[in-house]
């Protein structure tokens, strides 16, 4: 910041919690900078300060009055100003009396006298001394637009206009913080969480960081959408679940930091449930605790279920069902014999049974901190008017699954299976599928997917020969698994990242749903119209050796716009392009390659499939291996380059395990470099450099000497 008084800079760094911060000022003004300009640190000697609390905030007043801003209190606890009118040396602590956490910046405006401040949602008329702070807008309706604790600016040109963000986007107050007006004329971040829908794709409802939309008549001409803060509630909302029983779509479950129900189409509501309430239950939970997941009986609507989930260290989430519409609560016991278990729950997914029983899947984030942990799906067997049994263990094909964080849940309502989508404890994304009936979940396969980050959503969608799919996001990527013919809930083959599901770099997508479709990103709500055809329907693809040659051969049931494919080898670390076969552009026959890749050395290989499509559109196949033998006692392949300056590369197999030195002479017999002496494991393929800096030009014998096999290749340095 510059002095408005003196022109110096003022540079401010946040300190540490309980601490105070550091304030530099320059040794003159801005504009007479120069080589010889020095900084040095302002007085904090008096700053009041409290444990557990930062100062994360810097203004100066028009009359060169410093101010630092923080919370104070338990959280949420207030907004905190200090000031000083005498550059530091002394400091004057105020508690605004206004909730929240921390804004970005502290904004002075005025001439003089008396000014405004504005710090977050908190703003002063009275040059931010103590009693003269209010929450903005202190006339209008704080609800929307409804201002957050961002950053605030002063229009230069009109210093009555002050700049500010809101839980939608962006804002403004053109009279002191009286009122606030919306200025997101294309431009609505409303934070999409979570969204659901009836079955007959009529009523929906969104739950998001600007509050509760509720939508009517979605599949007409007329569709109407309609807004609300639940009980002038204006935390950040994370869970929405309507009741089905209720075939107005009128009736709906909402959740932040409390549960909100309404029958009116969020006309009014009611507060059945709080995190906050009995001391955050016991001391369980804190004030950073939210509910991440709602779900209602689509029977019996007076039984819901409600997940917590907590970013505070540790595992200190919950779940919690009632069993009368919300009069009553009980949290389900997750002990079992003498353990007791808990889950971060991200998501619920109830799966009904007879009556009013049903079965809860509980997604939980992945927690290991060396003394709390949390993972996996879990189970809830409710039972009307007995209660519930839960299981804490994920089975998987190879035994208990523990590295594994769900952070999403579907269900195939035409096969009954369940779907879990996150990412394990490398952040590489995962996605599970537990058949019906069955106890043991199936690790899908990762093929076509990154490394990182982790899946955010998942639902089952279909194609256009009417199978069930699974989509999943990754980062800004839309991903589908192609069921290639096969029918429902395809578990092998390859994920598609078609280009029409990319979102702009950045975008984090929170919620899939079908209906065709939907969307949910932090920077609004999205259709998909259509459902997904697919260019190619690949139904085999397979490698067999012959000789040093592997002969690829795969078959399409169907070809739609198919330019061909790219046949694509793993080398040294990445996939290279060996070969491109032609398709057979648009066919509802079914369609038969053969491709001969020769001259490969021994050892394993990987091959996979690029389909391309006419307009460029790509999908990438299943991998597949071919191991080829070593023909006799070793293989040493040519060097390449060759010629070469400085380096070459050439690789080398034996037939089986043994001692072997690697060796280059030069035309005198000389030994100019030992690459290598030890032992070499038969089978694998072992590359070798050389490096011939700072020597003569000329020809130059690599030598390779095992227990049973000498052999030797030229090669030329040239310079």
């Amino acid at each position: 910041a510059i002095h408005p008084l003196d022109g110096t800079v003022y540079i401010f760094a946040q300190g540490a919690a309980g601490g105070t911060p550091t304030l530099c000022q320059s040794s003159g003004a801005y504009t007479a900078f120069s080589g010889s300009t020095t900084f040095s640190v302002v007085s904090m000697a008096g700053l009041p300060t409290e444990s557990g609390q930062a100062y994360s905030a810097f203004g100066i007043g028009p009359d060169g009055r410093l101010f630092l801003g923080r919370t104070t209190g338990t959280a949420p606890g207030n907004k905190y100003v200090a000031y000083s009118d005498d550059n530091g040396t002394t400091w004057t602590g105020v508690d605004t009396g206004v909730t929240g956490v921390a804004g970005d910046n502290i904004a002075a405006v005025g001439s003089g006298g008396t000014y405004d401040v504005y710090f977050g949602t908190a703003v002063s008329n009275a040059s931010g001394t103590s009693g003269t702070w209010s929450q903005m807008p202190t006339v209008g309706s704080p609800m929307q637009p409804h201002a957050n604790d961002g950053a605030t600016m002063v229009d230069p040109n009109n210093s009555t206009v002050v700049y500010l963000t809101t839980d939608v986007a962006f804002g403004m107050t053109p009279d002191q913080g009286q009122n606030l007006v919306d200025l997101n004329d294309g431009i609505v971040a409303v934070q999409v969480n979570d969204f659901d829908m009836d079955s007959g794709k009529t009523y929906g409802w969104l739950a998001s960081k600007a509050g509760i939309f509720h939508v009517r008549d979605y599949n007409t001409p007329s569709v109407v959408w309609s807004h609300s803060f639940p009980m002038g509630d204006g935390a950040p909302y994370h869970a929405i679940a309507l009741d089905p029983s209720d075939a107005t779509g009128q009736t709906a479950w909402a959740g932040n930091n409390r549960v909100y129900h309404t029958t009116d189409a969020g006309a009014t509501w009611t507060r059945p449930f709080a995190i906050e309430d009995n001391g955050y239950q016991g001391g369980q939970f804190d004030f950073y605790s939210y509910v991440d997941a709602l779900a209602v009986h689509p029977a019996d609507p007076n039984v819901v279920f409600v997940g917590v989930h907590s970013p505070s260290s540790g595992v200190r989430g919950g779940l919690f069902y009632t069993e009368d519409g919300g009069a009553t609560w009980t949290q389900v016991s997750t002990t079992i014999g003498a353990m007791t278990y808990n889950a971060e729950v991200t998501d619920l997914l109830l799966v009904p049974g007879t009556g009013s029983d049903a079965t809860v899947y509980v997604g939980s984030e992945y927690v290991s901190d060396g003394t709390t942990s949390a993972y996996g799906v879990k189970v809830v067997d409710y039972v009307a008017g007995t209660g519930t049994t839960f299981t804490n263990d994920m089975n998987g094909t190879g035994g208990l699954i523990t590295n594994f964080g769900a952070a999403d849940l579907a269900w195939n309502a035409v096969d009954g299976a369940v779907w879990a989508c996150g990412q394990n404890s490398s952040g590489e994304p995962r996605v599970y599928r537990l058949a019906s009936g069955s106890t043991t979940w199936e690790l899908m396969p990762t093929a076509g997917l990154p490394t990182s980050p982790g899946c955010t959503a998942i639902t089952i969608g279909e194609e256009t020969d009417g199978d069930k799919i699974p989509f999943i996001a990754i980062g800004e990527q839309i991903y589908y698994n192609p069921s290639n013919g096969a029918g429902d809930d395809e578990t092998t083959g390859s994920w598609v990242a078609d280009p029409v599901l990319a979102y702009p770099v950045g975008t984090a997508i929170n919620v899939l749903f079908w209906d065709e479709l939907l969307v949910g990103t932090d920077a609004g709500f999205y259709g998909h119209s259509g459902t997904v055809s697919l260019p190619v329907e690949l139904v085999a693809f397979d490698a067999t050796p012959d000789g040093d040659a592997a002969v690829l051969t795969w078959r399409t049931a169907s070809e739609t716009n198919n330019a061909g494919f790219e046949v694509q080898h793993y080398r040294d670390g990445a996939w290279q392009a060996r070969a491109f076969v032609e398709g057979h552009g648009t066919s509802a026959a079914p369609q038969a390659y053969t491709h001969r890749l020769d001259g490969l050395e021994p050892g394993t290989h990987r091959f996979r499939l690029k389909q391309i499509d006419f307009d460029g559109t790509f999908s990438l196949s299943p991998e597949v291996e071919v191991t080829v033998a070593v023909p006799g006692a070793y293989a040493l392949g040519a060097a390449y380059p060759n010629p070469f300056n400085p380096q070459t590369t050439f690789r080398l197999t034996v037939a089986r395990t043994q001692q072997v030195t690697v060796s280059v002479y030069d035309v005198l017999g000389r030994r100019v470099a030992l690459l290598y002496r030890g032992q070499l494991t038969g089978g694998d393929t072992h590359t070798f450099h050389f490096d011939a800096t700072g020597l003569p030009g000329g020809l130059y014998l690599i030598d390779v000497t095992g227990e049973v096999f000498h052999a030797t290749r030229p090669v030329m340095l040239v310079q």
